[in-house]
């Protein structure tokens, strides 16, 4: 015995139409057939043949019209089903297209925004400089004359303060220093430098710490030799709440200054689609 289903029928417009016009039919076979019916009865009670065949036309009618009313409410119900899948279908899609915009406005502020970490990023940072522990690195945030309040330069000093703590939470031997006075020289974004006097083994060292930080704090992509440092006459604490235990004599350092948005590109928004 084939399986009865619960699922609405779909029809088309021209289906649900078609019964609604043997509907109509019914009805008025049901109306013709009743008619039939009284006229034998009043005018010509011994005229049965008009009387039976006035019956029949009207239980046909009623089945017709029946048969009709089921399918149409069927056809209908079926119809507000599909419509009913098709505004969910819909309201899926909005919601997905507000998830990407949203997620394409977060991209766009870490792209274009002040730069920052999550504690989930600083977190992978930290283990990826795990085995790095007690290595001498310094960490310079260069003043280029913004004002102290300027978005520019404060964006920096907090850039240079996680970066800061990232390296002392992966037990790196890391102090910060603010420079001041250095003589027309100039930093732009975050650039890990190797003294001149560095090894083979110091670049490995610098180069793995270039590649643990994300490309949204504006890294530069290649190691400098040598860095602004000896251009510059004043230090000043990057975070006062930490005491310098060494002095500026790193071999490796961290340089961070104004950040400098890119050339956007799809890729850069990680889109799917151009």
């Amino acid at each position: 015995m084939a399986a009865i289903s619960s699922q609405p029928k779909i029809c088309t417009l021209a289906e649900i139409r078609m019964w609604e016009i043997l509907e109509y039919v019914g009805e008025a076979l049901v109306f013709i057939g009743v008619v039939g019916e009284v006229w034998a009865e009043w005018e010509e009670p011994h005229k049965k043949l008009i009387a039976k065949t006035s019956s029949i036309t009207l239980i046909v009618g009623l089945a017709l019209s029946l048969a009709a009313l089921i399918a149409t409410n069927e056809a209908f119900n079926g119809k507000i089903a599909e419509l009913n899948a098709q505004a969910k279908e819909a309201q899926l899609r909005a919601a997905q297209a507000d998830l990407k915009r949203t997620e394409l406005a977060n991209r766009m502020l870490d792209i274009f925004g002040p730069r920052q970490l999550t504690p989930e990023q600083s977190a992978e940072i930290v283990k990826k400089l795990a085995s790095l522990k007690g290595t001498k690195i310094d960490v310079y945030v260069m003043d280029i004359g913004d004002p102290p309040d300027s978005p520019e330069f404060k964006d920096s000093v907090k850039t240079g303060r996680a970066v800061l703590r990232i390296l002392s939470d992966s037990r790196m031997n890391a102090e910060g220093w603010i420079l001041n006075s250095c003589q027309g020289a100039t930093a732009n974004q975050l650039n890990v430098s190797v003294a001149g006097n560095g090894s083979d083994n110091d670049r490995k060292i610098a180069q793995k710490v270039l590649a643990a930080f994300p490309r949204e704090l504006g890294i530069f992509s290649e190691l400098q030799n040598g860095s602004e440092v000896a251009y510059c006459k004043q230090f000043s604490d990057l975070d006062k709440d930490k005491p310098h235990k060494r002095g500026h004599d790193a071999t490796i350092s961290i340089t961070i200054g104004k950040k400098i948005n890119p050339l956007l590109t799809p890729e850069m928004l990680e889109l799917t689609h151009p």
